[in-house]
């Protein structure tokens, strides 16, 4: 198929209103290249096709009769020269777009922003398609907006409808109640721990530190898993067995073991925690995945042909192998967060972790001052365990759905496989 052929397939499947991903597997059969280089090629013209139907301000628009891709039009006889490129304006912000036999076309700015964003809305769309067939997905999805639901709503219960006498998750105690532990009542929706404290406010009151130390070992592993797999699979030689390196020696020190190690000699906040844990955990196991799909990233061809038309190194990384690689990270980053999750929660279990807002200390407690009255608190247990083991859950189930986002093609089999 030529390029003005599948030019003018993918302009007649956009008109009918298909998506850009159907057009790019469709394509991809019919021309025997890879998914990943049509679907670049796709969304260039149609990026191209919506500047052309954008309605561009009169201001802007020069109307100039243009001869054919790479020829000017002969006069007198005379052979038929190039054609010189469209030269940009002097307003470094605008672009000039050729739109041979009819007229020239300049786009400032905000006009080539209101293009990248419609694009943007467009794959964004497909994207939440193709995430939201996964029930499981959505499931996770849930259960992680109820947690931050939970994190943002107790802070405005107890200003102004806890008493913080009562309420409060380190040092409240209801006098009203005797004996501690108490079971579930209108007061107290969990009941109280060994301590008189509500189990309802300490649990949700440790939902904001376990999100702050997730999303920290979550954006940490993604940054540097996505950079030191780059550069080691686009430079190889030196930076390649050095990274290579770290990773082996991560592998045989896991990061949840030794976050253990660490709980036993230092007491670190979440943050710090999470930190730690995304460099761990990005040196190693993130690294090692986004290497070897870097590493075919930068065989491909257009990659070569980047090289040769002059693309530096940085110009490489950024605009053709990191995006690229951007999908698969936030899978891999959602698959490592459930580990710091499960090292935080056994940290406090073992009591190593002085931190009293933890779903760990929790259980911790639980069976610490059962010494104290002879009674287990089942009510602080249950709810507690649940805490750590769906909030790790809803991590992994998006993880799930994102991994169908960046690999379409295993949809498909398995919709095709259960009809």
């Amino acid at each position: 198929m030529e390029k003005q052929e599948a030019i003018n397939f993918i302009l007649q499947r956009l008109e009918k209103n298909c998506s850009e991903s159907e057009i790019a597997e469709e394509l991809s059969q019919q021309m025997g290249v890879p998914n990943d280089i049509v679907r670049k090629f796709v969304d260039r013209v149609a990026a191209q096709n919506a500047a052309t139907t954008t309605p561009v301000p009169s201001s802007t628009v020069q109307i100039e009769s243009l001869p054919e891709p790479g020829r000017a039009e002969s006069e007198g006889g005379e052979l038929p020269v190039e054609a010189p490129a469209p030269k940009r304006g002097v307003d470094d912000s605008r672009i000039l777009l050729p739109v041979y036999g009819k007229k020239l076309v300049t786009l400032n700015s905000s006009e080539r922003m209101k293009i990248w964003l419609q694009s943007s809305w467009k794959r964004f769309k497909e994207s939440w398609r193709i995430f939201s067939r996964n029930r499981l997905a959505l499931v996770g999805l849930i259960l992680l907006l109820i947690y931050v639901m939970m994190a943002l709503v107790h802070p405005l219960l107890m200003g102004t409808v806890w008493p913080k006498g009562i309420y409060n998750p380190e040092t409240g105690h209801d006098m009203d109640i005797f004996p501690h532990p108490s079971g579930i009542s209108a007061k107290h929706l969990l009941g109280t721990d060994t301590l008189g404290r509500d189990v309802l406010s300490v649990l949700m009151a440790a939902t904001g530190p376990s999100l702050m130390m997730a999303f920290t070992a979550t954006i940490t592993a993604t940054i540097l898993g996505t950079v030191i797999g780059a550069l080691s699979a686009y430079y190889r030689g030196m930076i390649d067995g050095i990274f290579s390196n770290l990773a082996d020696i991560s592998l045989l020190a896991p990061a949840p073991l030794i976050m253990v190690i660490i709980g036993f000699v230092l007491d670190i906040d979440p943050v710090k925690f999470g930190l730690i844990f995304g460099i761990l955990a990005g040196i190693g196991v993130v690294a090692i995945v986004l290497r070897s799909h870097a590493l075919a990233v930068v065989s491909k061809s257009y990659i070569q042909a980047a090289q040769v038309a002059g693309g530096g190194s940085l110009h490489i990384l950024m605009n053709h192998v990191f995006p690229h690689l951007l999908p698969l990270a936030a899978v891999s980053m959602l698959f490592t967060v459930t580990g710091a999750i499960f090292a935080s929660g056994f940290i406090a279990f073992l009591g190593l972790s002085r931190a009293q807002l933890n779903w760990g200390s929790m259980i911790y407690d639980a069976f610490t001052y059962e010494g104290i009255n002879g009674i287990l608190p089942w009510n602080v247990l249950i709810p507690s365990a649940l805490a750590i083991s769906l909030f790790a859950a809803s991590f992994y189930l998006i993880a799930l759905g994102l991994q169908d986002v960046v690999e379409p093609r295993k949809v498909e089999r398995r919709l095709r496989s259960s009809a």
